[in-house]
């Protein structure tokens, strides 16, 4: 008895696992590239203004202190900074070659003529556009 109901649970796992789903939302790529290319914009400003107040800090901090450790943490905030700041040019490029991906690329449906019983009528077909710039 407990192996038929092991068996059984091992089957009704494997059954679900196995199936695919029913309510899949479409994917809509170019607002996901736009959302991506505006939260990679906004993480870059971000790490290009962190870095810039933490080296400026950096600065001043090892500018005017004539103890060892001030020196030292000063150092480590302005090359932190500096880090910071280098990184966050590669996110720039990263934004905008994401967003004109994401603009080039777009659902639509398009109005098709097909010739049907001797009249011309327009067929409504989804399709997928791409713009490529030569």
């Amino acid at each position: 008895m407990k192996n038929i109901i092991f068996l059984f649970a091992v089957l009704l796992i494997a059954e679900s696992s196995f199936s695919q789903q029913m309510n899949t939302k479409p994917e809509l790529p170019k607002q996901d590239y736009l959302k991506k290319s505006k939260r990679q914009r906004i993480t870059s400003g971000f790490l290009l203004g962190g870095g810039f107040l933490c080296a400026s800090v950096g600065v001043q901090l090892g500018g005017k202190s004539v103890s060892g450790f001030s020196q030292v943490a000063g150092g480590v905030m302005i090359i932190s900074g500096l880090a910071a700041m280098g990184t966050s040019i590669p996110l720039f490029i990263i934004s905008f070659v994401t967003k004109s991906k994401g603009m080039r690329m777009s659902f639509n449906n398009q109005a098709v003529p097909q010739v049907i019983n001797s009249s011309l009528v327009y067929k409504i077909i989804p399709s997928i556009n791409f713009k490529i710039n030569l």
